[in-house]
């Protein structure tokens, strides 16, 4: 891989965004839906969004009809797509890393 930042986490979590580009996703539904620590995927999605793969929003709820915090919101970006697209496809080629998860 190109960029020192980036690990295997990177590649999961950005290959989950490139199957739905336009779904907004939160940390904790990331985390259960590729069964990765929740701090992991936390630093990935911060580290992500500061090399503009991501954009992110606070959610926006009705306190009165929700018990729980916003979560912030994750999508990603045309740049982030391009990036990821050519990072997937360079560990593809290369065969030298599985991404099962």
């Amino acid at each position: 891989m190109a960029s020192g930042w980036m690990t295997i986490n990177t590649l999961k979590i950005s290959r989950l965004f490139l199957t739905t580009p336009q779904k907004k996703r939160y940390c904790c539904g990331i985390a259960d839906e590729l069964h990765m620590p929740e701090q992991s995927v936390r630093d990935q999605l911060r580290a992500m969004r500061d090399k503009d793969w991501l954009e992110s929003e606070q959610e926006r709820i009705d306190r009165s009809l929700v018990v729980r915090q916003s979560r912030v919101l994750y999508r990603i970006t045309e740049h982030g797509m391009a990036a990821a697209a050519a990072a997937l496809g360079e560990v593809q080629w290369s065969g030298t890393i599985m991404l099962s998860s």
